[in-house]
């Protein structure tokens, strides 16, 4: 289970505020126009990495790419221009929260995600489970209304398992050990606990040097790459 719960406000009959608290590895919002977001999410397809059978790491290949300048945040940019309306219900606005928290903790956008929530009224103290679809794999969202007052209503909201990407975790792994060439023990998408120690099994290559890495995510999905001495 998560250990800090995010804290969201949104507004209700005028444009979503958004979450008063994200992942720590989240920035600022920027808006895109929707001739640059659907170019940005024809580029996510066309990057998105083949499907490699359960159980194998690439069988076992090394796999080469550029070292990132900063360890992997989830683009905004990337995002699909969905963002529900200033009159769209108070569950499709925490629907599309859920879906940024989830993509915040994978780092990279899946085209074909799909969100929802059932009803919710906003009441204080209503609890909710919506679900999010990312890469195939089912995350829960559980939410606690917290009330609000005027056009505010206050939630909270924990994501239970999240995910980690193959490309993110080698471009954390990239990042870390300054080197281009890594693999990963892992299938495409792995789910886990938030707030884990040892989630993922990497390898670093540098010239004939081989470093041993293993990545954890903290409370709130950010990935931990550490080498292991």
């Amino acid at each position: 289970m998560i250990r800090s719960a995010r804290r969201h406000r949104l507004a209700l009959g005028l444009a979503a505020a958004g979450s008063a608290l994200t992942l720590a590895a989240c920035g600022a919002d920027e808006s895109v126009d929707a001739e640059d977001t659907a170019a940005e999410e024809a580029a996510v397809e066309d990057e998105e990495p083949e499907d490699i059978e359960e159980g194998s790491a690439g069988d076992g290949e090394w796999n080469t790419g550029e070292i990132p300048d900063e360890l992997p945040r989830l683009d905004d940019g990337d995002l699909p221009d969905e963002e529900p309306d200033s009159e769209a219900s108070l569950s499709d606005k925490i629907a599309w929260e859920a879906f940024n928290d989830v993509a915040d903790v994978g780092v990279i956008v899946d085209p074909d995600a799909a969100w929802e929530c059932p009803d919710i009224e906003g009441e204080e103290g209503e609890e909710a489970t919506c679900t999010v679809t990312y890469f195939g794999e089912d995350f829960d969202y559980e939410v606690t209304m917290e009330g609000g007052g005027g056009f505010i209503v206050n939630y909270e909201a924990a994501l239970p398992e999240g995910p980690i990407v193959r490309e993110a975790a080698e471009n954390a792994i990239r990042y870390s050990a300054e080197t281009e060439e890594v693999r990963c023990d892992m299938d495409e998408v792995l789910r886990t606990p938030l707030d884990t120690d040892d989630v993922v099994q990497c390898e670093a290559r540098d010239g004939d040097d081989t470093i041993d890495y293993s990545i954890g995510v903290n409370g709130y999905g950010t990935m931990n790459p550490s080498p292991e001495m």
